[in-house]
This record gives structure tokens, C-alpha cells and sequence, in this order.
């Protein structure tokens, strides 16, 4: 029978220790360089576990994952039972989103060190993006059990079980968190339908000044706007925003979209054409909107410049934009009372909606391992393909005169005949 070998924290007190030495030795050999004082003491010392472990992380920090990865492995063929160069390797395989192969990874360094605070932190990072929320929560609050006191593990700990839909837990732990972000508060504020509530705690967040998650507040407080139907509050959330805020200029265009205001989406995004990182979509939405108010040429040069640039852009953000634009599409000449509801082009958009409408109804019905909120987004999209589909029926014929429709959370105006 075998025993399983105990690991002695000591020596991994020591080898902390022993690498730290280390780099005072390379400092005071080189200077205070820290990079030339990894490759001092790497070059001195190429065997030494704790010259390597530096210049992993070195390497890693740099973004030269290909180099980490090989050294790692170098490491493994001494040490193969190693589990600070697994915890590395693990390391790399999050930062290139190979998420399953890093949790395999995390797998492995757990046997050896089921309490390592670094690792568990880890595989509930692992465990969330692979949509596993319940298990990325057990993670987080073995993590938090081990430092009590680190406040981002309890941070990720709410996030985990509101995800997995548990938020009779999630409020437990936020009660137990001073002065709790905005963003966290009204994130467990929107799980319990308390929409207005967060939309509330945001704000209110946007009033105290300026910080580092203002621009991450902007595009939450408009998502929770398009849900609740306030329109004439989202409106003048969006009027605020400028290129000075990317990403909240990126997620405003999309709003734009869903109100069907082509023109301002298509004039406000623009600018984001001209900022390295956020390119891709300024000229996603300026593609949508052009094509949507039937102007090919502007659709040619965005298409034409979208392929040739350099920033990637998820496929679901593309389909996420085209429905935006078609909902808004159906919505405007609803609202439009010199269209008196016509829509020539119903049939088309109805079409596209029944197909939407059942990859939604496929996605619900075999998809395996969805979290609650991903289940509950899933519904109410297939909700906004079916409300398109009404308007549909009805586009193709003038409604009664003074005949009203509400959409959705959305009040369009009476029309004349």
C-alpha cells in the first residue's frame, strides 16, 4: 500500500527564502536591475530552482509565454513531481485561455498541496470561465477559510455563487464585506431583480468621482438600464459618455443600436476607430447602423476596414450587435408614425428571427453545464426574438388608428391612420 508523501512546509518557506537570497546576491552583482539581476542569476545558477522559478515569472510578466512554457518544462524532466513549476505551467495555460488543461494542471498541484492559497485561487478562476460557478465557489471559499482576511477572494467567492444562482449564500458572505464595491452590490441587487436598486448603487458610485472601475460601472449601469426599459434614464447615461472611455463608448453604441438610433451610433462610435484597442468595435457598430439606414458605401469601407484590423472581436459580440440592430430596426418603425407600422422589409427580418429564435430554444434544451445567469440571458433572448416576431405579423399592415403597442418594457406611441 502506498503511503502518500507529506509535504513539509518548511521547505517551501525555505525555497521562498532561498530564491530571495538569490536575488540580493544577482542585485548586488549587477545593480538594482531586477530584470539583468534575474538573468545574472539565472546564467550563474541555470540549475537552481529558484533561478528558475525567477526567470519563469520574469517571463511570464513580459508576456513571453512561449519561453516560460519551454523552461517549465525543462524543469518538469528534473522534477516531475514539482508543484511550484506545475502551479506555473497552470499559470500559462490560463493566460492562453486553455482553461481545461490548466484545471487538469491545477489538479495535479492540489494532491501535493490541498491548501495552497495561490492554487485554489486559482482553480476557481479556471472553474468560472469553464462555467462550472458551484465549484469555482467551493474553490473561493477554501481559499478565503485559509486567509479569512483577503477581501478580493471574498469578492470572487459573491461572484461564484451568484452565478450559480445561490444567492441566499451570496448575501451572507456580502454581508460580511465593509463598504462592498458598487459594482458587486448591484450585480447581487440585479440576481434578485432588484433593478432599480442597482441601477441606484451604480450611480451613486458615478457621483463620488472618478476611479479606476468608472468605465466598468458605466457599461453595467447601461446594461441593468436596457433591462428595466428605462429609457429616458439610459439616454442620458449614454449622452455622458465620451472616447475618453472606450469600452463604455464601445457598450453605449451598442445601446445605441437597441434603440434604434443608427445615425447617433454610427456619428458616436466613429471615434473609436482612431483608439488602438477598442477599433474592431467602433466599426462593428458603424457596420451595423450603416447597413441598417441602407448606406452600402459606409458598409463597404467599415467591412473593408474591419478585416484589416488587427483587434480581435468575438463572434457572439458580432451576432449580439446585428440582433441589436434588428430589434431596434423593428422597434423604430413601430415608433414611427409617418411608416404607420408598414415594414417592407418584415418578412426578411422575420425570417432571421425565427432562425435566432431556435438556436436560443436548441441552446436551452442541450446545452450542458450553463450557470443560472447564462440560462437566464439565453431566455431572454429567445423573449426578444419572439416579441420581434409579433411585431412582424403586424408590420406588414397599418394598425387601427390611435392603436398603441407596448414592447417589451417599451411604450411606442399611438400611430395615425
Amino acid at each position: 500500500m502506498s503511503r502518500r508523501r507529506c509535504v513539509n512546509p518548511d521547505r517551501a518557506i525555505a525555497a521562498r527564502h532561498a530564491a530571495a537570497r538569490l536575488l540580493r546576491e544577482a542585485r548586488r552583482a549587477v545593480g538594482d536591475d531586477v530584470a539583468e539581476s534575474v538573468d545574472w542569476a539565472f546564467s550563474q545558477l541555470p540549475d537552481s530552482l529558484g533561478a528558475r522559478r525567477l526567470k519563469i515569472q520574469q517571463l511570464v510578466n513580459q508576456g513571453d509565454l512561449e519561453s516560460a512554457s519551454v523552461l517549465v518544462a525543462q524543469g518538469l524532466l528534473q522534477r516531475p513531481t514539482d508543484a511550484s513549476l506545475t502551479l506555473w505551467r497552470a499559470r500559462i495555460l490560463y493566460r492562453r485561455e486553455q482553461f481545461e488543461q490548466c484545471a487538469r494542471e491545477l489538479r495535479l498541484v492540489l494532491a501535493r498541496r490541498p491548501h495552497h492559497f495561490a492554487t485554489l485561487g486559482l482553480a476557481g478562476l479556471a472553474a468560472h470561465r469553464l462555467n462550472a460557478s458551484v465549484r469555482a465557489a467551493s474553490f473561493f471559499a477554501r481559499a478565503e477559510a485559509r486567509r479569512p482576511g483577503d477581501v478580493p477572494t471574498r469578492h470572487l467567492l459573491v461572484e461564484a455563487w451568484i452565478d450559480a444562482g445561490q444567492l441566499d449564500k451570496a448575501g451572507r458572505v456580502l454581508s460580511r464585506i465593509d463598504s462592498p464595491p458598487a459594482r458587486l452590490s448591484a450585480k447581487y441587487l440585479r440576481a434578485q431583480g432588484r433593478l432599480l436598486e442597482a441601477a441606484e448603487a451604480l450611480e451613486t458610485a458615478l457621483d463620488r468621482g472618478r476611479s479606476d472601475e468608472d468605465e466598468a460601472v458605466r457599461c453595467d449601469l447601461i446594461t441593468i438600464l436596457e433591462e428595466s426599459g428605462n429609457m429616458t434614464r439610459l439616454r442620458r447615461v449614454l449622452e455622458r459618455i465620451d472616447v475618453r472611455q472606450p469600452a463604455a463608448l464601445a457598450r453605449a453604441g451598442l445601446a445605441w443600436l437597441w434603440l434604434g438610433e443608427f445615425r447617433t451610433a454610427a456619428v458616436r462610435t466613429a471615434k473609436l476607430a482612431h483608439v488602438p484597442g477598442s477599433r474592431s468595435m467602433g466599426l462593428l457598430v458603424l457596420l451595423v447602423a450603416s447597413a441598417l439606414l441602407q448606406r452600402p458605401t459606409l458598409v463597404e469601407r467599415a467591412l473593408g476596414r474591419l478585416r484589416r484590423s488587427d483587434d480581435a472581436i468575438d463572434p457572439d459580440v458580432i451576432a449580439d450587435a446585428w440582433c441589436r440592430g434588428l430589434m431596434g430596426r423593428l422597434l423604430q418603425a413601430q415608433c414611427n408614425p409617418r411608416q404607420a407600422g408598414a415594414d417592407p422589409h418584415a418578412g426578411q427580418l422575420g425570417s432571421l428571427l425565427r432562425a435566432a429564435e431556435r438556436v436560443f430554444e436548441q441552446q436551452l434544451a442541450t446545452a450542458t453545464g450553463l450557470s443560472t445567469a447564462q440560462r437566464r440571458e439565453l431566455e431572454q433572448c429567445q423573449a426578444v426574438c419572439q416579441e420581434g416576431l409579433q411585431l412582424t405579423v403586424t408590420a406588414s399592415s397599418k394598425p387601427a388608428a390611435g392603436a398603441g403597442r407596448v414592447v417589451g418594457s417599451r411604450q411606442a406611441p399611438a400611430v395615425a391612420a
